[in-house]
Parts: C-alpha cells; structure tokens; sequence
C-alpha cells in the first residue's frame, strides 16, 4: 500500500503531466493562490458538516468555479488533491508552513487508508 505521501508525490506528477500546471506556470500565483486551493480542499468536509454546498467553492478559493472539483464519496483523494496543492506552493516559495500541511495532509491520509 503506499503512502500518503506516495500518493500526494503521484498527484503533483499528474498535475504537471497531465494538467499543464508546471513550476513555470505556477509563477503567475503570486497571491498564495495554491495554498488557499489547498486549504479549501483541506477543508472541504468540515465545510460539508456545517452544512456547505459542495458543489458550491468556499469563499477562499483563489480560481475560477470550474476548478473547485470536490470528491464527497473519496476525503482520501481531497486530501490528496489539498496536499499536491500545497506542495505546489512549497516548490514555488519554500513556504514552511506549507511544507507542514503538506505533512499533515500525508498523515491524515495515511490514517484514513488504516481505517479501510
């Protein structure tokens, strides 16, 4: 099985590969635009406890509607999403901050794989 952090290192790659989003584009986000994208995932489903749309973005989120894509059925796969988002932010600013969200994200990840 493999790790959280395994699997938010696989999701940056994809991101990259598959999306576009390089460490070249991701120079236009001066605004800590990736890390408010991170956080919103982070916190996608405590915003659903109280009662948030999902569909619907959180106020923070930096990008335009399209790009929120929640996964209600999958918190693995958010957490997912919020740390290769936040390791985004680290390689483009070295954020220590980010850098431990990223390592929160890993072991939330790697608890919530334990429980199934």
């Amino acid at each position: 099985m493999k790790t959280g952090a395994e699997l938010i290192a696989e999701e940056r790659k994809r991101q990259i590969e598959s999306e576009g989003f390089t460490a070249e584009s991701d120079l236009q986000y001066t605004k800590g635009e990736l890390f408010y994208a991170g956080c919103c995932y982070h916190s996608a489903a405590r915003l659903r406890e109280i009662g948030y749309d999902p569909g619907t973005p959180p106020t923070d989120w930096p990008f335009s509607q399209e790009y929120w894509k929640p996964t209600p059925d999958n918190r693995v796969k958010e957490i997912i999403k919020s740390g290769a988002l936040l390791q985004a932010h680290v390689d483009l600013t070295g954020s220590e901050l980010a850098i431990e969200m990223v390592k929160v994200c890993a072991r939330e990840i790697d608890e919530l794989l334990k429980q199934n």
